[in-house]
C-alpha cells in the first residue's frame, strides 16, 4: 500500500498511540482500530520487533536484521526502484552492482538525521550519486545484453558476482 493511500486511510497526523511513531510506511489499525505502528504490534503479541532485509533484493540470498518500522520504510523505497533493477533472474552483475547503490541510496535518504547537519549532507550526496551511478550502470547492462546476450558477463569470460555455496551463503567469485 502506498504511503499516500496509507495517508488517507489513517489522518495526516497519524501516530502510534504506544510509541508516538509517526513513519506512515509502519503505521496500521489493529482490530480495534487503534493506530499502531509495526514494531508495537509485534511487542504485543510476542513476536521480534524485527526482521530480515534483503538490501538487494530477493533473489539473492544476503540479508541484514534491521527493526521492523524500518524495514517497511526501506520496502517502501525499494517499490520505487525501476523494474529492470528488482528483477535480475539471472543474476546479473550490473544490475546487483545497481541494487546496492539503490540500496545506498534509500538507506542515505531514510537515515534519522536532522536537516541541516553535515552528516545529512553527507547522506543526501550519496543518495544522489548512488541513484545517477544505478541509472548508469542500468543503462551499460541493457547494452551488454543487446550486444552479447542476457548472461553477457559469461560471454566476456567473466565469473557470476554471487555464486551461491550450497548453504544458502555466497562464494566471493570476484578473484
Amino acid at each position: 500500500m502506498s504511503d499516500e493511500t496509507r495517508r488517507r486511510m489513517l489522518g495526516d497526523d497519524a501516530a502510534c498511540t504506544v510509541c508516538g511513531c509517526r513513519e506512515i510506511a509502519a503505521l496500521q489499525r489493529d482490530g480495534d482500530g487503534v493506530i499502531i505502528c509495526y514494531e508495537c504490534a509485534c511487542a504485543r503479541d510476542g513476536r521480534s520487533t524485527t526482521e530480515l532485509h534483503h538490501p538487494i533484493g530477493l533473489a539473492h540470498n544476503q540479508t541484514i536484521e534491521i527493526p521492523g518500522n524500518l524495514h517497511r520504510r526501506i520496502s517502501a523505497a525499494e517499490s520505487e526502484r525501476p523494474a529492470t533493477a528488482r528483477e535480475n533472474p539471472r543474476d546479473d552483475p550490473l544490475k546487483a552492482i545497481a541494487s546496492v547503490f539503490y540500496a545506498v541510496r534509500d538507506f542515505s535518504q531514510l537515515a534519522p538525521t536532522e536537516p541541516g547537519t553535515p552528516f545529512r549532507a553527507v547522506m543526501d550526496w550519496f543518495a544522489l550519486h548512488a541513484d545517477r551511478l544505478a541509472r548508469w550502470l542500468l543503462r551499460l547492462q541493457a547494452k551488454l545484453a543487446q550486444e552479447f546476450g542476457d548472461t553477457w558477463w559469461r560471454a566476456l569470460g567473466l565469473p557470476d558476482l554471487f555464486a551461491a555455496d550450497g548453504h544458502g551463503g555466497v562464494v566471493d567469485a570476484t578473484e
